[in-house]
């Protein structure tokens, strides 16, 4: 369900652009999920509990943020020990990393360039 919808954006030169999208209620089936999308977009996937939130997070093929959102301090410390994600965040929007890179997430990172994920 798009909450947000970002195609109504005052034209800014040439080009195109995108303004803020949020979807919600995403699901790991969904291309949205699965795929990169390089823009103003946040897909948010609801769970029902720390373990399914832990598996999501851990079998996504990007792994470049992930965040959770709970009042229960401890679940927190351990969603952030035992998540494996680039930037993660409690409580707070998606924390976004400032420079660019050529790598394909924070999971390919340590692989070198010409492995077959860079081949795609």
């Amino acid at each position: 369900m798009t909450v947000v919808d970002g195609r109504d954006v005052p034209e800014q030169g040439n080009g195109y652009f995108l303004g803020g999208t949020l979807f919600d209620r995403v699901s790991a089936h969904m291309r949205i999920y699965r795929e990169e999308i390089f823009g103003p977009v946040l897909a948010l996937v609801r769970v029902e509990s720390l373990t399914e939130a832990l598996d999501l997070v851990n079998g996504h093929e990007f792994g470049n943020g992930a965040v959770v959102f709970t009042s229960d301090g401890r679940a927190a410390q351990e969603f952030v020990s035992r998540v494996s994600a680039g930037m993660v965040g409690v409580n707070v929007p998606v924390p976004v990393a400032r420079g660019r890179h050529g790598r394909r997430g924070f999971l390919d990172a340590g692989r070198p360039l010409s492995s077959p994920a860079y081949q795609r």
